[in-house]
């Protein structure tokens, strides 16, 4: 893959969780050896951090524990609170959507608003297909962007986020090599479907604090499908972000290097999530609810106009 990595700032590990140490007096008390310097070098540090009361030390190694768990990755999943934003040109060529594809923005709906922020992106497990869609107003979520506390936009301050057409032209500013005016987006939560479980977590097989992801991307019209390996990491010392590539393939050949590379119960895991890949029924059924909604908006449309024209 590539490593031109896009970083993004990171109030919070995507793997935390939240331990309550209230109440926890009477558990049992980790059995955990260390020399007498190294115990007085920590007693010091606590009691300067947290005060000289009681329960300084016991704070610091609950504090040491937790930044520990919060680099590991446990599960095999979609991650549904960390939703990533692309442009991507209006093309099949591999090398085009490579050069010309940017991730613009990452949002944690976790930590990233005031108050917990609903998203309309389509979520389930076991789903990894999303939407290519028109870089148009109607179609993007400026809410979305607008709400969080800070500008999750690369290279795009908040106050660029008070209109779409604002937003629009910086992204022309910034990304002169695609076409602005007639490209797609695509938002989708990262997953890491192509991870191994090594050594007690989940990353990828060489590169233990890398996590890899799989994305099929389609525009339902147009009947465009393509496929897209996503490879991300999260940096908590010292910077708190958290980095994203992507490289595109071709979907065929990537399906078959799962199913000889890796082995059987992740393989059929990953082409169970893409089992829509070929299936015309599927894409019938998107349709049938695109018209739907279409008609929906429609006869809203028709209901204001029928009012303007009563006044």
């Amino acid at each position: 893959m590539r490593t031109h990595f896009q970083r993004f700032n990171a109030k919070e590990s995507p793997f935390h969780k939240e331990y309550n140490e209230k109440g926890t007096k009477n558990n049992p008390k980790l059995d955990v050896r260390l020399s007498i310097k190294a115990q007085k070098d920590l007693k010091k540090h606590f009691e300067e951090l947290y005060g000289t009361k009681d329960g300084a030390f016991s704070k610091g190694i609950q504090m040491i524990c937790h930044d520990y768990l919060d680099k590991l990755c446990f599960e095999k999943k979609i991650f549904e609170h960390l939703e990533v934003i692309m442009l991507i040109p209006k093309s099949d060529n591999l090398k085009v959507l490579d050069v010309k594809s940017h991730i613009i923005a990452f949002v944690n709906h976790d930590v990233d608003f005031n108050e917990h922020y609903i998203s309309s992106h389509r979520e389930g497990e076991d789903y990894l297909a999303y939407d290519l869609m028109d870089f148009k107003e109607m179609n993007f979520p400026m809410n979305l962007l607008k709400e969080t506390v800070d500008s999750n936009v690369i290279f795009t301050p908040k106050e660029y986020l008070n209109s779409f057409n604002n937003f629009k032209q910086r992204q022309k500013e910034l990304y002169q090599d695609l076409d602005i005016d007639d490209c797609y987006f695509v938002r989708f939560p990262l997953n890491n479907y192509l991870d191994e479980y090594i050594d007690g977590q989940f990353h990828h097989r060489t590169f233990k604090g890398n996590h890899i992801g799989l994305i099929l991307l389609e525009d339902i019209i147009a009947d465009r499908k393509i496929f897209m390996i996503v490879d991300w990491f999260y940096e908590s010392d010292f910077t708190k972000t958290i980095s994203i590539d992507y490289q595109f393939a071709e979907g065929e050949e990537l399906l078959d290097w799962i199913k000889n590379d890796y082995d059987e119960e992740d393989s059929a895991m990953v082409r169970s999530a893409f089992k829509r890949f070929h299936d015309n029924e599927y894409r019938q059924s998107r349709l049938k609810l695109l018209e739907e909604s279409l008609i929906e908006k429609l006869e809203i449309v028709r209901s204001l106009q029928n009012d303007d024209s009563e006044d």
